[in-house]
């Protein structure tokens, strides 16, 4: 080995020795993609002329069977699941 590779491997050395580990910043948690905060999430429908309790609840909760749900939130205005009326506010559960 000549002089400059021990020099080289000497200041390798010493360099890899010092050299300090990078401090990891924290990650903030990432929302998950199906929820979102209270405040931003709607609350509220309002009946469009043909709809049902089965197909808000579908498109608003994801699952059509869940109508009953909506009905219950809904007993001071509803009297029947199965009749609603175009431009009632329908609150969602």
């Amino acid at each position: 080995m000549g002089v400059f590779d021990q020099i080289k491997s000497a200041f390798g050395r010493e360099k890899a020795e010092t050299k300090k580990p990078e401090a990891k910043k924290p990650q903030e948690p990432k929302p998950e993609a199906d929820s979102e905060p209270a405040a931003t999430q709607e609350t509220a429908h309002t009946v469009a002329a043909g709809e049902t309790l089965w197909k808000i609840a579908e498109e608003r909760l994801g699952d059509g069977s869940r109508y009953m749900e909506i009905f219950e939130a809904n007993r001071d205005i509803l009297e029947n699941p199965d009749h609603i009326l175009p431009g009632q506010a329908l609150k969602l559960p």
